[in-house]
């Protein structure tokens, strides 16, 4: 229900985030590595390919989320804390499934490559 709703929001949330700046860096990527051939070649890059660089790395977590989901999905578990003859209810989504472990895996090997391409365009020419 909602404890998976929280937990598969933010990866795909932030997922989101890192295609669009990982197909924008691309882009200029493409742009300044092909210029450093010394040759003027005509860089041509569609919205189409873009859109797939967008969605693939989307698709990829919607996919091992969809899995965990099927296999180990999270748990609320309703916590109680008295302090001071107050008692505080609270609700924590709890899961040991270690796919949630692959999605942030995957998450930090494409901030690695954003990196590495946004790093490789700077020492363009």
């Amino acid at each position: 229900g909602s404890c998976a709703a929280r937990y598969h929001l933010a990866y795909i949330g932030v997922c989101i985030f890192l295609s669009a700046i990982g197909s924008k860096t691309y882009r200029v990527y493409k742009i300044f590595t092909t210029a450093k051939s010394r040759q003027i070649q005509r860089v041509t890059i569609t919205d189409r390919y873009l859109l797939k660089l967008f969605m693939v790395p989307i698709l990829v977590v919607l996919l091992i989320l969809l899995i965990g989901l099927g296999s180990n999905p999270p748990k609320a578990n309703q916590t109680t804390e008295i302090e001071n003859n107050t008692a505080t209810t609270f609700t924590l989504c709890e899961t040991d499934n270690p796919i949630y472990w692959t999605v942030l895996l995957f998450l930090g090997v494409m901030v690695l490559a954003i990196t590495k391409m946004a790093y490789d365009s700077r020492a363009a020419p």
